[in-house]
């Protein structure tokens, strides 16, 4: 995971990009963000949270992606496949609106 040097908010998850800034320090700093991977499915971007005993994995657009309990073990791979679909799809979506 790679975090934002300035505020510690996550930036992203698979350590896929050079930005060292989330978009809000990087917007007070007048920086672009260097966009990730133009793939209509990666992940960057994505946040992971957890809340009341449950995690959860957001896109950048804010949708929900995955969601788990916090007390059970999670294959990273299967959170990845699931996540992927289900961004594609809602992409798809979007852009046919």
């Amino acid at each position: 995971m790679k975090f934002c040097t300035s505020c510690g908010k996550a930036v992203s998850i698979f350590d896929t990009t050079d930005v060292e800034l989330c978009r809000k320090c990087s917007v007070k700093e007048n920086q672009t963000v260097v966009p990730g991977n133009a793939n209509n499915n990666d992940l960057n971007g994505a946040t992971f949270s957890a809340e009341n005993g449950k995690l959860f994995l957001k896109s950048k657009e804010g949708w929900l992606l995955w969601s788990g309990s916090a007390n059970e073990l999670h294959s990273f791979q299967a959170i990845s496949e699931k996540a992927k679909r289900i961004l594609k799809i809602r992409r798809k979506k979007k852009s046919t609106s």
